[in-house]
């Protein structure tokens, strides 16, 4: 038998595919499972971007701004796909809506609530506006809070604009 044949009759060896949201296959990045150092220094960034838009403040708000932030990465990431490689893929004939964008539609969905929860949607700070005015309208003794909850108060009212007219 000649080398060439031999060859021939060796079974192909398969490759395996990488495995869903790794960095071999990585298209666009937005679902990667773990990010990278500078990933993440853009996700601390938009964090502080949200932290300082929101009008509430507390130690429980950061795992809200932790997830709000990340979603807003991903939706940029998926958006900057979208901008280089269009919404559809594939032959004209035969063109699919890209991944990216079936994604960033789920993506946007979950983002609005992130952000209704953060009071940065106008419904959801008109509630916080009526809300804030009931406790206004209510006497309430400030003597009965907690030292945690004065200071949460006293946070909350720095970040009140005040309205002189």
């Amino acid at each position: 038998m000649t080398e060439t044949a031999e060859i021939a009759q060796k079974p192909a060896r398969a490759i395996a595919p990488p495995p869903k949201r790794n960095r071999r296959a990585q298209k666009h990045g937005a679902t990667v499972a773990l990010l990278t150092p500078e990933e993440l220094s853009e996700v601390a960034e938009i964090r502080d971007e949200l932290a300082e838009l929101s009008p509430l403040d507390g130690a429980a708000l950061e795992p809200l701004l932790e997830v709000a932030s990340l979603q807003a990465w991903r939706l940029k990431r998926c958006h900057e796909d979208l901008a280089r490689h269009g919404i559809i893929r594939g032959r004209a004939d035969r063109g699919r809506l890209a991944p990216s964008a079936a994604y960033a539609l789920d993506l946007e969905k979950s983002f609005v609530g992130t952000l209704e929860k953060l009071a940065l949607v106008p419904a959801a700070a008109a509630r916080l506006g009526i809300d804030v005015a009931r406790v206004q309208a209510a006497k309430f003794d400030k003597r009965r809070l907690s030292p945690s909850e004065l200071a949460q108060l006293s946070k909350l009212l720095e970040k009140a604009e005040v309205d002189d007219a």
